[in-house]
């Protein structure tokens, strides 16, 4: 019986040394000739070897294993990135590696099921980076000292990083790129004109922006309030305002309003310094708060108040002194306006223009207080549209000035040139006489039977049937005008309300001449009465 045993051994092993494949199976087939070991049963397994490994990075229990050895770990043991779980691992000839299971551990590319979400993570379980790539780019990255996170960017400095590379510009007008959310109507893969964008112009990458592209409106909000509304169809921009009515709509609200002396809401304007000091300091636009009613336009700080354009100072409000200067720094009165070459209108004269809503930009027309742009010397008042220029106070016209050149002191509708109601106070009055402007020269014709046929009368004006024309109650000498007119039609005026007037001042001339019809008549008769009295004496 020994010596079969051992004669059997002897061929058992002479046939191992000698064969290129080794079999284990219950039914005497050869093994495959791709393998050098080939088991195979149907009713059993092969039973790898079971320890209890220390760590990933430690050979142990094992000692120098061979690449590629392939043990079932038992024990769960080591710590942080060398931690060891139950299941198979081989030795890749630093350390152990675990192979996949059924358990689940390992994310498939068809999804998992049966996870939960305190035990199965895609990341990592010690202080290390994590990072996600495609074709060879990191597509997004985490940093695992800041937390923070970047996609395509390597060195998040924030707590989200967007690195925008040439691979994202899209070859398409007013395109960029960044964070896009585009509605559930969006087809897949569509362009980039859909939904909302928050990135950087393609063209540039310069210049950022925030839009809708749809034809909806945008908003920002704050605690479940919406504070900046820009809206779509009109493109109107409303702060706390639903419905902008303007290009810009901020509507006030109780909450931002504050208590105190001469505050008010709207927009306010700090220096870096002044940060958190109220409302007392920078400049203010908005309204008062007590009224809500008064709109105010403040410095609220000891300096000089500037409006301009084009860098160019046009209204100056000085704190020292408050006076008010347009187009100069240093207005020297309470309302100085300094004429410049390029405010020329397009009219003789400009300066100070106030025109009504219908006149062009421009244009000829208005009123216009300033000076003569050729010489700056010649200066006055005008007005260029079809209308007069009155001067009033207490409400009432005391000077007007027609389209038509007449003017009125104390009438509002003057007929003549010059129309005054109320007396005159004057030192002298004079009348163009020059020969040289006269022609058709003759002598009054029996002026003396002429002012035989006028009366001189004495009168009371009807002050209550005509108020306009200022009469007083006052007893008054003079002629009737329609009397004149029969005999010295010269001296008569119909106005342009038909009513007649007397030039008074022109009755001097056929008194005169009266005067001297009366002086040759009283020649005459001493003459007369010179030749009777030697007669007498006879």
């Amino acid at each position: 019986m020994r010596v079969l045993f051992i004669l059997l051994v002897t061929c058992l092993v002479s046939h191992i040394l000698q064969a290129q494949s080794f079999a284990v199976n219950s039914t005497g087939d050869a093994a495959h000739s791709s393998s050098i070991l080939d088991v195979s049963s149907t009713t059993k397994g092969m039973l790898i070897p079971r320890v209890g490994l220390i760590a990933k990075n430690d050979p142990t229990p094992l000692s120098a294993p061979a690449t590629s050895l392939i043990v079932y770990n038992t024990v769960n043991s080591g710590t942080g990135v060398n931690t060891v779980s139950p299941g198979y691992y081989y030795w890749d000839g630093i350390q152990w590696i675990r192979m996949v299971t059924d358990n689940n551990e390992a994310w498939s590319l068809n999804g998992n099921t049966g996870t939960n979400p305190l035990n199965h993570y895609i990341g990592t379980t010690d202080l290390s980076d994590f990072r996600i790539q495609t074709s060879g780019f990191p597509a997004m990255y985490f940093n695992a000292n800041s937390n923070f996170v970047g996609l395509g960017d390597e060195n998040p400095g924030e707590n989200l990083v967007i690195k925008l590379n040439t691979r994202a510009v899209l070859p398409v007008p007013g395109n960029y790129s960044g964070i896009q959310i585009k509605p559930t109507l969006a087809v897949f893969g569509s362009a980039n004109n859909y939904g909302l964008h928050i990135g950087l112009d393609n063209a540039i990458q310069t210049t950022a922006r925030i839009t809708n592209y749809e034809t909806g409106d945008l908003w920002f909000g704050l605690s479940n309030n919406d504070v900046l509304h820009l809206k779509n169809n009109s493109l109107f921009v409303g702060i706390n305002e639903d419905s902008p009515a303007d290009n810009l709509t901020i509507r006030l609200n109780p909450a931002a309003v504050v208590s105190g002396p001469d505050n008010y809401s709207g927009i306010l304007l700090h220096a870096p310094t002044q940060a958190g000091l109220g409302n007392n300091n920078g400049l203010h636009i908005g309204l008062d708060n007590s009224l809500m009613t008064t709109a105010r336009f403040m410095n609220s700080e000891n300096g000089d108040l500037f409006l301009g354009t084009n860098k160019i100072n046009m209204i100056h409000l000085k704190a020292s002194n408050r006076y008010v200067g347009v187009n100069t720094d240093n207005p020297f009165h309470s309302f100085s306006l300094l004429i410049a070459t390029n405010a020329v209108f397009t009219t003789p004269y400009d300066g100070l223009s106030v025109m009504t809503p219908n006149n062009p930009a421009n244009a000829a027309s208005g009123l216009v207080v300033g000076s003569d742009p050729s010489d700056y010397v010649n200066k006055g008042v005008w007005n260029y549209d079809d209308g007069k220029i009155a001067f009033g106070t207490n409400n009432l016209e005391r000077v007007t000035i027609t389209n038509t050149g007449d003017v009125g002191i104390g009438i509002a509708v003057p007929t003549e040139k010059l129309h005054v109601i109320g007396n005159v106070l004057a030192s002298s009055f004079i009348m163009p006489s020059d020969l040289r402007y006269k022609k058709n020269i003759q002598e009054i014709n029996s002026p003396l039977s002429k002012l035989k046929q006028v009366r001189g009368v004495t009168y009371q004006y009807k002050r209550d049937e005509f108020p306009k024309m200022g009469f007083t109650d006052a007893v008054q000498i003079g002629f009737i005008a329609q009397e004149v007119e029969k005999v010295f039609p010269e001296l008569v005026v119909t106005g342009k309300d038909g009513y007649k007037a007397v030039d008074y001042s022109k009755i001097t001339p056929v008194l005169l001449e009266a005067i001297k019809d009366q002086q040759k008549q009283i020649d005459e008769l001493n003459r007369k009465l010179e030749k009777l009295i030697p007669v007498n004496k006879n």
